[in-house]
């Protein structure tokens, strides 16, 4: 949901660019990397000591076009927390950004779907098309529904700022659309020194150490109206979304990533569960992964192993809470597997990796979709 914030051209070369550079975040004025300028500005940092540390150059900061990759995002968010002292930076980056006019095309089309939840299938299903952008998924549980986001890649660094950013956004989405407010948010990161600053901004009660990062709302909400929405205008951008080019297509290990990834922390996804997904025959998936050196089930264990590591440094959730998380019935059972995998038990890896504290009692830290049977993925990327 970070996205350029000014639809319809790319500036750097003149060509159509519907989908808002989901991949890299572009510099030009009212985008994140000049909003983030900004905004250490106002904390007494100079943007340019940013930039360095960016490996851009000041004005292409505030006033550029260069491009910077998702996971480049999240080590400059990083660093800006570092540099003004703020473990909010990413909330406060999220609550500048107009997400559906970084949407581009697909946002506009967005604001003219009859309903949320046709408005929420144009976004899942365009998040795709981009190889870097956030995972996006839908899942309801019962009366409840989850829009969760994750980020791809190995974790070997922190998103928990880059998320927050993500979450920010995606409440103003919703509000732009139906006026709807969540009912709870989840952030997959420990809580901040000033928590109630984010119920402030989110306008909802907000649960740290989550397992997973999401909005959740009220299922009726899915089909509140759009007000003003106009089918016609809604099939013209549509078709001009189709006929665009697809920016940085993903390859099929990407795509199968994105279609798995948002099944590790509620529950197992099979070969053919994602073959399906993704439209292809579980024999051909698993021929062009083979293509590539890769099997299926090498890549599900890579990332639960990824969301293993992200959850033990980023938050305080203790080990039994993230093995059950992680759909393990026997927490000896994921210590095993996790120290085949990473070569340390999750609380020697939890050490090495610079977290201090220790974490909460388990009764807190509970999934949230724990003993809730009735689950459906409704969509994701």
């Amino acid at each position: 949901m970070i996205m350029l914030p000014h639809p319809g051209t790319d500036h750097a070369s003149g060509a159509a660019d519907p989908f808002g550079t989901p991949a890299s975040m572009r510099t030009r004025r009212g985008t994140p990397l000049a909003e983030l300028g900004s905004l250490v500005a106002g904390f007494g940092v100079r943007p340019e000591r940013l930039a360095e540390l960016a490996g851009l150059g000041p004005e292409q900061l505030l006033f550029g076009d260069a491009t910077l990759p998702l996971a480049g995002m999240a080590r400059l968010l990083s660093a800006a927390t570092a540099l003004t002292g703020r473990d909010d930076i990413g909330l406060l980056l999220g609550r500048r950004i107009d997400a559906l006019a970084g949407l581009g095309l697909v946002g506009q089309a967005m604001r003219h779907a009859p309903d949320l939840r046709t408005a929420l299938d144009d976004l899942l299903t365009h998040q795709r098309r981009s190889a870097d952008a956030p995972i996006l998924y839908l899942l309801r549980a019962n009366e409840e529904v989850f829009l969760g986001c994750a980020l791809p890649g190995p974790a070997g660094e922190s998103t928990s700022e880059l998320l927050d950013a993500v979450i920010a956004a995606g409440v103003g989405l919703i509000r732009s659309l139906v006026g709807v407010v969540a009912s709870e948010i989840l952030l997959a990161r420990r809580q901040p020194a000033a928590p109630d600053a984010y119920r402030a901004v989110l306008g909802a009660p907000v649960r740290f150490d989550a397992p997973m990062t999401a909005l959740v709302l009220d299922a009726r909400a899915l089909a509140r109206s759009i007000p003003d929405a106009d089918p016609c205008r809604r099939a013209r951008l549509l078709a001009d979304v189709a006929a665009s080019r697809t920016p940085h297509p993903p390859d099929i290990a990407a795509d199968v990533v994105r279609a798995l990834l948002p099944h590790i922390v509620f529950g197992a996804a099979t070969l053919d569960a994602i073959a399906a997904s993704l439209g292809i025959h579980p024999r051909t998936l698993e021929r062009r992964l083979r293509e590539e050196g890769l099997s299926f089930r090498s890549l599900q264990s890579r990332l639960q192993l990824d969301v293993a590591c992200r959850l033990l440094r980023d938050t305080r959730m203790s080990v039994a809470a993230i093995s059950e998380a992680l759909g393990y019935c026997d927490p000896s059972a994921f210590g095993k597997w996790f120290r085949r995998a990473a070569g340390a038990t999750p609380a020697h890896w939890r050490e090495r990796s610079g977290c201090i504290g220790q974490p909460d009692g388990d009764a807190t830290q509970r999934s949230c979709l724990s003993g809730n049977h009735n689950r459906e993925l409704l969509g994701s990327f």
